[in-house]
């Protein structure tokens, strides 16, 4: 299966489109909701579709954050369609993109 490139930056322009992922042709999609930060202080996101369970990658300003699970704390934690970051404070410059598959 070919996959083509999915982000390209031109002239400080993200580009974002959809690529495939896995045998069973689940779609992973790039949501920017750089956005939502200002203001933001509890630092909660409603992730709108909401995601397939199990598919959700966050990467904030290109750094791939590490998601909590059971009782092991990370950088982020979903709970339905509501992400919250596990972090004290970020730029409202910030870029942050949920990737996943929709449900």
């Amino acid at each position: 299966m070919a996959i083509s490139p999915y982000v390209s930056i031109n002239n400080s322009t993200i580009n974002i489109s959809r690529y495939i992922t896995g045998e069973e042709g689940g779609v992973l999609v790039t949501h920017d909701i750089s956005h939502l930060i200002a203001g933001n202080q509890n630092l909660e996101f409603i992730l709108s579709p909401a995601p397939v369970e199990g598919t959700l990658i966050v990467s904030l300003d290109g750094l791939i954050l590490k998601p909590s699970f059971d009782n092991n704390p990370g950088d982020y934690s979903l709970v339905n369609s509501t992400l919250t970051l596990n972090l004290d404070y970020i730029e409202d410059t910030s870029i942050l993109l949920a990737i996943y598959q929709e449900a």
